[in-house]
């Protein structure tokens, strides 16, 4: 996609995205990987997503994937993401988006994403175009990193649970004293 984007685009893993950029084209030092195999790479996202997403069609028309059941032999039940190289004061924002065009059921996706604290979303990325599900004020855990586990949601009603990772926008800034206000963070890093 046009912009400055960090494209991870081995699903089953043995790929590390290093020094990752963020949109003004700086180097973060941040790090991201595949911790858990997705099954593959779903060409059949929107090419047509809403303009308040703020993301070119080259974003939404492709995501991993996986399933509960066998897709062409492989079960990959969940995938994951790891992003490292992490500073303890740094506070950041997840914002997941996935699409699966022309299909009729459910393809919810349980987003659980672990650092210091753990907090879940869900998406169904049924003919999905505008939804983004968020994960606001992350603390990295005392690794310096923040998982994304990922799997079929409670509504999923597909009949090999699919489930998807597209677009992942993440937000960050350093965390405030005790006197500052807490503030939507001020950096952006599109994957």
């Amino acid at each position: 996609s046009t912009g400055n984007w960090n494209n991870l685009t081995i699903p089953t893993g043995g790929q590390v995205l290093s020094d990752l950029v963020n949109t003004e084209g700086n180097s973060t030092g941040f790090s991201l990987w595949v911790h858990d195999a997705f099954t593959g790479i779903n060409n059949i996202g929107t090419t047509t997503p809403d303009a308040s997403l703020n993301m070119s069609s080259n974003a939404t028309s492709d995501s991993f994937f996986g399933s509960e059941g066998a897709h062409s032999g492989v079960i990959e039940a969940t995938g994951g993401i790891t992003l490292g190289g992490l500073k303890a004061n740094t506070k950041f924002a997840f914002s997941f988006f996935a699409s699966r065009d022309k299909v009729t059921d459910n393809r919810e996706a349980k987003y659980k994403v672990k650092g210091l604290t753990e907090e879940t979303v869900y998406l169904d990325a049924s003919n999905n175009k505008t939804n983004m599900v968020k994960v606001l004020y992350m603390r990295p855990a005392e690794n310096g990193t923040i998982k994304i586990d990922v799997a079929p949601g409670p509504n999923n009603n597909n009949s090999l649970k699919y489930y998807y990772l597209g677009a992942m926008r993440i937000d960050y800034s350093t965390v405030p004293t005790s006197t500052e206000e807490l503030t939507m963070p001020d950096n952006e890093m599109p994957v």
